[in-house]
């Protein structure tokens, strides 16, 4: 959907960020790889069910997930998401 890559054609964005939307069948699998490095993604579930990291998120569910490149997203129904992918810049200080 969003992206500042040229490759991804997509909307461009001029951000180390990535928005996708995907629909996944019942039983099925899926990887998402993070396209930059560092950052992480909230996957929200727009309609369906899926599992993630033995999380079950259903419909306007959704998570955040960083330190990883990688997220496996099984879909216990038919499904649809959008992965938002962005920089994590967390600060510990206070």
């Amino acid at each position: 959907m969003v992206s500042p890559r040229e490759e991804d054609n997509a909307l461009w964005i001029n951000q180390n960020a990535k928005f996708a939307l995907t629909n996944i069948k019942a039983a099925e699998k899926i990887k998402y790889g993070n396209a930059f490095a560092g950052n992480g993604a909230y996957v929200v579930v727009i309609n369906g069910s899926v599992n993630i990291c033995d999380i079950n998120l259903k419909k306007r569910d959704a998570v955040g997930i960083w330190e990883t490149k990688n997220i496996e997203i099984m879909a216990e129904e038919d499904s649809e998401i959008i992965v938002i992918e962005v920089p994590m810049n967390f600060r510990t200080e206070r």
